[in-house]
């Protein structure tokens, strides 16, 4: 038989049931997280070509991460991350790889391509960080007998 103490165990034990649902279904993203995979595609397609290349990719992420290895896209729908074929150098947004990324001739930047590599080793010694970002950057360069990928 059902007395006031079992009929108040069993309302506190739905109340917490239900409020234990409604926090499971909050806690579901209301989007997918963003597509990394496709954005280490377009760095590996461009990193494995024969000549200078380059290509853009629209990121549909708030934030971006690049390193030697990955790269990682967050968004509303969360984060993701994919590893990337070929070791790439991660471009801050100022400085003379920026401009050489963004399509200008590393002969008008650097003097030398002792320049250009300590450039390249100072990129990859910087510690991964976010950037907020809406394409993904991605140019094949050699020169002066130096091959580097350069991701911004």
């Amino acid at each position: 038989m059902f007395d006031a103490a079992d009929a108040l165990a069993t309302w506190i034990g739905l109340t917490l049931t239900g409020a234990t649902l409604v926090a499971a279904a909050l806690a579901v993203p209301a989007a997918p997280p963003p597509d990394a995979t496709a954005a280490a595609a377009t760095i590996d397609r461009v990193a494995v070509s024969d000549y200078d290349a380059s290509a853009h990719r629209h990121l549909d992420a708030d934030a971006v991460r690049v390193t030697p290895r990955s790269v990682g896209l967050r968004g509303s729908g969360g984060t993701a991350s994919a590893a990337l074929v070929a070791r790439v150098v991660p471009v801050p947004p100022d400085g003379p790889l920026a401009a050489v990324l963004a399509g200008r001739d590393p002969a008008l930047v650097f003097d030398t391509g002792v320049e250009l590599v300590r450039a390249v080793a100072a990129a990859r010694a910087r510690a991964p960080v976010w950037r907020a970002a809406e394409t993904l950057r991605v140019r094949h360069l050699a020169w002066r007998g130096i091959d580097v990928v350069l991701v911004g």
